[in-house]
């Protein structure tokens, strides 16, 4: 692959991640719905992580396509090592929500959460675009400790809010996670998921920054190249195959 193919490889998926995330975010705030005492929609739809988790990857999206344009415009590549560290937190923040949704809200919350279009698209599809875009891009030289930056989306997220409800601003159906109920859990159990949740950011990170070594298709090794894309390609068949039976069952 050739790094115009790359670029034009990687508008199209940045694009998708805008108009598919979008389109799933004004939904959900022209939603007026109440289930289990949690309201969705209106401004209410910027409490969960999951919706600014895609917006801050929209964000990041619609950099990366402003720098690919000016690339077939000036016919030079020079994207900025900080927007190669901004993908990264991009695709840590994605993986963090499929995973928070599959490991810890599904078994709590149920199967819901995999159905229909906001939930495909913010809990799934983009997640899955954002990751696929950051490994097939021509990588400049990320470190492991810039592999921590992963905790960034997180933070930004996760600090605030955590001000909110143990200040009780946010109390009952306003906190958004059963976990972060801190006043109703065992505080160490609220502890342990979150302090969980920001290890795992920093390790996925780490491997992300690792795994740009492997998938830089501009010095791949074909034979690691070819496994690993089998890998990733059957990995995400199967979440499809998942998805697409709850949403047949539900």
């Amino acid at each position: 692959m050739t790094k115009k193919q790359m670029y034009i490889t990687n508008l199209i998926i940045h694009s998708l991640v805008i108009i598919l995330g979008a389109i799933a975010i004004i939904m959900q705030l022209n939603m007026h719905t109440v289930v289990n005492q949690v309201s969705y929609g209106g401004w209410h739809t910027f409490r969960f992580f999951t919706n600014d988790g895609n917006i801050f990857c929209m964000i990041v999206s619609l950099i990366n396509i402003i720098y690919i344009l000016l690339y077939f415009i000036k016919k030079k590549d020079d994207y900025p090592k900080w927007l190669y560290l901004l993908n990264l937190m991009s695709s840590v923040n994605g993986l963090l929500i499929f995973f928070t949704v599959l490991l810890i809200l599904w078994p709590t919350m149920g199967p819901s959460l995999f159905v229909g279009y906001i939930m495909v698209v913010l809990h799934v599809i983009n997640p899955i675009l954002v990751t696929i875009s950051f490994l097939f891009t021509m990588h400049k030289h990320i470190k492991k400790k810039e592999g921590l930056l992963g905790m960034v989306p997180m933070a930004l997220y996760g600090i605030p809010v955590l001000i909110l409800i143990l200040s009780k601003v946010w109390t009952d159906y306003l906190i958004p996670y059963p976990f972060l109920k801190v006043y109703d859990n065992p505080w160490w159990s609220s502890l342990l998921i979150i302090s969980t949740m920001f290890l795992s950011c920093a390790l996925v990170g780490i491997l992300l920054s690792r795994l740009t070594k492997i998938f830089n298709l501009e010095n791949a090794n074909k034979k690691k190249l070819i496994i690993s894309l089998t890998v990733l390609a059957f990995i995400i068949l199967m979440i499809f195959i998942l998805v697409l039976i709850l949403n047949i069952m539900y």
